[in-house]
């Protein structure tokens, strides 16, 4: 900003066309200030005199910087040009075809098209003529390189001089030749050819597919007179046996079954073309296999089944931490241990420099503990008042257990239910109790067994005191820890 006086006023910008349209959408600011505006048809700015530089902006105009004076009120109007339109820098280059050809056969025309521009293009030809219309394929030509389409005109009649066209599509650009349709002998053999040209095409591009991927191939053998047999062979093996169509055209398609480069060669009598393909390693997990629960510290494993056809390298990651590394095929396991309770997350991926996959599974980790556990070993009350044993189970075994848990060698009429089963998954936990109601003073004992799989895994000896309870006599510990649980105020797993 130049001088700036003391006195403020109104300052009004506008814009316009070449053509003396006014133009909206703009974006005015006065550079070094703080007024702007966007989006607006006109700005209306409380300036001070003096002397600034305007920035006006519009989407489809070219953007202009002016000095104004302000000195009281001022309007301005500017012009704004519009931006120059580039022309196509794809272009058609050298197109060959035949002079003249032999009415009923047919005739290839070889279209260049230069990109002279500095990004890469993408264009697709049409081609008319003779009351067809061939559309060619689309492709990209890089930035200052060319290409050449091949269209292939057949089963056409008449004599004299007719016009075909190539078009560019969707850029307005065309460009026409003619050919003398003669009637004439057409000599040589109807199923012989004298020249096979013949292009690969992967989903890939740039002369790469993958393993087992759909491999297309097009092309012509040219010279005869009608449909001719074509083998198509893969490093030597046949994978394809075809025919033309009447101009000489055929197409088909293979899988190549393993990496490595190949050579596709495509033959009709003693002509042939090769051509290179570079097949690249697929590795797909077909399955992978974890535990939906471990114990901590104890070894378990990972495994899955890798379809490749070389060993890819195997990755198993941990939480997303790489654990272990090898190179392997078929079927793969991994021992896998974890100190830590929780969820663990795994992924294994199969790495090749063609396509990798991975797969994801979790395992529950389970704190360890002991498999039985009972409480109390000695249990005191009074006659008539009952006793509480409780017994803890866990099952800290791969499969389903079934438990008998059995309180032995005390009065059967003074326990109900004294033989108790359960069945408890992997790493489940449950608790076991037995009420006892003594019907008499004095001291007893009784076995507390526990069996699974036909194994007695837990023996114990629990003692009980009864004794007579006087009138003023206090409750004693475990009477009163009794009540507290039957309550549910002392909660048990």
């Amino acid at each position: 900003m130049g001088l700036a006086g003391a006195v403020s006023a109104d300052t009004v910008i506008e814009t316009q066309s070449p053509a003396g349209v006014a133009l909206d959408d703009l974006d005015i600011s006065v550079l070094d200030t703080d007024h702007s505006v966007e989006g607006t048809d006109r700005a209306v700015f409380d300036l001070e005199d003096g002397t600034y530089e305007v920035l006006i902006e519009h989407p489809d105009h070219d953007s202009i910087q002016r000095t104004i004076i302000v000195e009281g009120s001022s309007e301005y109007r500017f012009t704004m040009s519009e931006p120059e339109r580039q022309e196509s820098e794809v272009s058609f280059g050298n197109v060959n075809s035949p002079e003249s050809v032999c009415t009923r056969t047919s005739f290839d025309v070889d279209t260049e098209i230069v990109n002279s521009g500095e990004t890469d293009e993408i264009v697709s030809l049409t081609g008319k003529g003779f009351g067809k219309i061939l559309k060619g394929q689309t492709f990209i030509i890089p930035a200052g390189e060319s290409r050449i389409h091949r269209f292939t005109f057949t089963d056409f009649s008449g004599l004299g001089l007719k016009d075909f066209t190539i078009e560019l599509d969707n850029r307005n650009e065309s460009i026409s030749e003619s050919i003398r349709l003669e009637d004439c002998d057409i000599p040589g053999d109807e199923i012989s050819v004298d020249n096979v040209d013949m292009k690969l095409h992967p989903n890939r591009g740039n002369e790469k597919a993958s393993v087992n991927e759909l491999v297309r191939i097009r092309g012509f053998a040219d010279g005869a007179r009608g449909s001719v047999p074509v083998d198509i062979e893969v490093d030597g093996r046949t994978v394809a046996e075809i025919n033309t169509d009447r101009g000489g055209f055929f197409e088909t398609y293979f899988r190549p079954q393993s990496s490595g480069l190949k050579t596709v060669t495509a033959s009709s009598g003693e002509e042939f073309k090769s051509r290179d393909l570079n097949v690249v390693p697929v590795a797909k997990i077909e399955w992978m296999n974890a535990p939906e629960q471990a114990f901590a510290g104890e070894d378990f494993q990972v495994c899955g089944y890798v379809d490749s056809d070389i060993e890819p390298e195997i990755v198993l990651l941990q939480d997303n931490e790489v654990i272990e590394t090898r190179h392997a095929n078929g079927e793969v396991c991994f021992d896998v241990r974890s100190n830590d309770p929780g969820t663990r997350d795994y992924k294994m991926r199969a790495l090749t420099y063609g396509q990798s996959d991975s797969r994801e599974a979790s395992v529950n980790i389970l704190e360890q503990g002991s498999e039985v556990e009972a409480f109390p070993s000695q249990i005191q009350t009074v006659v008539s008042e009952p006793g509480l044993l409780r017994v803890g189970l866990y099952n800290t075994h791969e499969e389903d257990r079934d438990y008998t848990v059995r309180l032995r060698e005390f009065p059967e009429d003074w326990v109900d239910n004294s033989t108790q089963h359960e069945t408890l998954s992997m790493g489940e936990q449950k608790s076991v109790f037995f009420y006892a109601n003594p019907m008499a003073s004095g001291d007893f004992s009784a076995v507390l067994e526990v069996e699974t799989d036909g194994e007695i895994i837990f023996s114990d000896t629990v003692e009980f005191r009864i004794v007579e309870q006087g009138p003023h006599e206090p409750e004693n510990l475990f009477r009163v820890f009794t009540r507290l649980f039957l309550s549910g105020l002392i909660p048990f797993y």
